[in-house]
């Protein structure tokens, strides 16, 4: 066979990795209140390009971002009377990276707007990730986690479909603020993992 007929294998990009598991994690964390202002505005793409262009040379061995901030489409919604932006991010290719991206604030809608109103910068959420597996089946689950503010990543296993609709049915009854409901029984993130 003729080496040069074939296509040569794609550079992985870790662009999408790390813009969901690192980057807007860390904003999150440092700035929740201009997170959920930015979210779903109109400020939100030229934010996120800003923070792509910054991400780009930082980005070593890795093939180039395959994907735009305009790429990245937010909703915004009620997770057990909790204001909440869930993320759709663009295709993913490659296992751990994230389908959806969910925060989910500690605070209601009108305590969230209080909050941004009072130029607060912490108001306390819980950031949640919806990831491709590693093993791909057809009609996959994703693999729901969860990042702390503290930086660990915890695996809570079969999370839904990657499609909006189970993401936010999946939310409401799986999370509560200050854990995650398993059955009948309210565990506290400690006792999980």
């Amino acid at each position: 066979m003729n080496r040069s007929n074939q296509q040569q294998p794609k550079r992985r990009s870790w662009h999408h990795y790390v813009f969901a598991h690192r980057v807007l994690r860390r904003l999150a964390f440092d700035d929740s209140a201009l997170i959920f202002s930015l979210l779903g505005s109109e400020d939100q793409t030229p934010f996120f390009d800003e923070v792509l262009t910054v991400l780009d040379p930082q980005i070593e061995n890795s093939g180039p971002r395959d994907f735009s901030a305009s790429d990245i489409r937010t909703t915004r919604c009620m997770i057990q009377s909790r204001a909440c932006a869930i993320l759709q991010m663009p295709a993913v290719r490659n296992s751990c990276e994230a389908c959806f991206i969910a925060l989910v604030s500690h605070l209601t809608a009108d305590e969230l707007d209080a909050a941004l109103k009072a130029n607060e910068t912490q108001v306390g959420l819980d950031y949640f990730t919806f990831e491709r597996p590693v093993k791909l089946e057809p009609n996959y689950r994703t693999v729901f986690c969860e990042w702390t503010a503290h930086g660990a990543h915890k695996n809570y296993g079969d999370g839904p479909h990657p499609n909006l609709r189970e993401v936010v049915s999946f939310l409401n009854s799986r999370v509560q603020v200050g854990g995650i409901l398993d059955g009948d029984q309210r565990l506290k993130r400690d006792q999980l993992l």
